[in-house]
């Protein structure tokens, strides 16, 4: 999908489990950004 918006194929997502070092060391390298998903709600 990012492929189409024009993102470059050189750069992938990928899903990130946690943010301690032994999950982190599963991610492939360089990194270039981190997208944080969580659920809002304004009440």
């Amino acid at each position: 999908f990012i492929h189409q918006l024009g993102v470059p194929k050189k750069f992938t997502l990928v899903d990130v489990y946690g943010l301690d070092p032994d999950l982190l060391a599963v991610v492939p390298r360089p990194v270039y950004a981190l997208i944080l998903l969580f659920p809002y709600n304004d009440k």
